[in-house]
């Protein structure tokens, strides 16, 4: 089983606009890699250790208006990061 992230005070959320992409991530200067899931979110984790530090979400605002992104199974939770209908990025 793969491991979630730790809650961190520290994540960068940045929103692509015109790309619809989000790219969230923690602070690290170690090596990474990115792995897709089924729900098509690649997750960036450290090759050390295979800690979450990332993820970036291809079409974002549109599979939130659709509701086919599945935020309660993110590895790095964004329920406090946007609105409801994933309009606002803050």
């Amino acid at each position: 089983m793969k491991k979630k992230a730790p809650y961190t005070s520290d994540i960068a959320i940045n929103y692509d606009r015109d790309f619809d992409v989000l790219y969230v991530r923690c602070p690290t200067s170690d090596s990474t890699y990115g792995d897709e899931d089924e729900n098509g979110v690649v997750t960036l984790r450290t090759v050390a250790d295979d800690r979450i530090v990332g993820e970036i979400i291809y079409d974002f605002q549109k599979r939130c208006r659709d509701q086919s992104l599945p935020l309660a199974y993110l590895p790095i939770p964004l329920d406090g990061a946007i609105d409801m209908n994933g309009l606002t990025v803050s």
